[in-house]
């Protein structure tokens, strides 16, 4: 079986166009990831040493932090919440994308995976759900004036709160980035912000709204930095 979407110009999504195709022993997913899964287990094309990373700490979390259910927003095209329910999770992944979405659909019914449940989703809706660890990866800098309209870290947080158990898994996005530099996230609703968008003021709102900061590595380079949380 092979899904293909077509080329869209959607503010807020990813340019690569999630498509899928299904082979007797292999699923093969491309678009903003690019991995394989075979047998219930991932082999990814670019970016490994970031999925190297969340993922140790993802199933270090489930084996030793009694951690079992995981939030994944923004899921994309469901790389890290697929990692997740093979270590053993239970899952709810969304994202605003109606073809990311329904792609993952597709691959929990080809694969049979109970402990997923995926959603289409913007960023302020209400969950209604609370999960152990919530994951947010590469979005900051679009919630915070582009995509949304917050201008601030700590309503954003605030937001984040009431749906996480035990940890806040969350990707910095500094605005040195090449990406931020051509896409111009942070130039949107400029009038909206209220505290200057750097790393000092998101993580005094970290402390201030989730709790401590437990874990802080830098992923494929020094502008992109993941901070694990842990609620108070």
């Amino acid at each position: 079986m092979i899904y293909k979407n077509s080329k869209r110009d959607n503010r807020g999504s990813q340019k690569e166009v999630p498509n899928l195709e299904i082979k007797e022993n292999k699923i093969i997913v491309s678009g903003y990831h690019k991995y394989e899964i075979i047998e219930n287990k991932i082999n990814l094309k670019g970016k490994k040493q970031k999925f190297k990373i969340i993922s140790d700490l993802l199933k270090e979390y489930y084996l030793e932090k009694e951690c079992n259910s995981l939030t994944d927003i923004g899921c994309s095209n469901g790389l890290f919440s697929l990692q997740s329910i093979f270590f053993g999770y239970n899952v709810f992944a969304l994202d605003h994308d109606d073809e990311c979405i329904n792609l993952i659909n597709l691959i929990k019914t080809e694969l049979k995976l109970e402990n997923l449940e995926s959603l289409k989703y913007s960023f302020g809706d209400d969950i209604n759900k609370k999960s152990d660890i919530v994951i947010m990866l590469a979005l900051i800098h679009w919630i915070y004036s582009c995509t949304t309209i917050y201008g601030n870290f700590d309503d954003i947080f605030t937001y984040i709160n009431k749906y996480v158990n035990k940890y806040l898994f969350i990707e910095w996005i500094d605005p040195t980035d090449s990406v931020i530099k051509k896409f111009k996230h942070l130039d949107f609703n400029k009038k909206s912000h209220k505290v200057e968008y750097n790393v000092k003021n998101f993580e005094k709102s970290l402390l201030k709204n989730i709790g401590n900061i437990t874990y802080k590595k830098v992923l494929d380079k020094e502008t992109r930095i993941l901070y694990v949380v842990k609620k108070k």
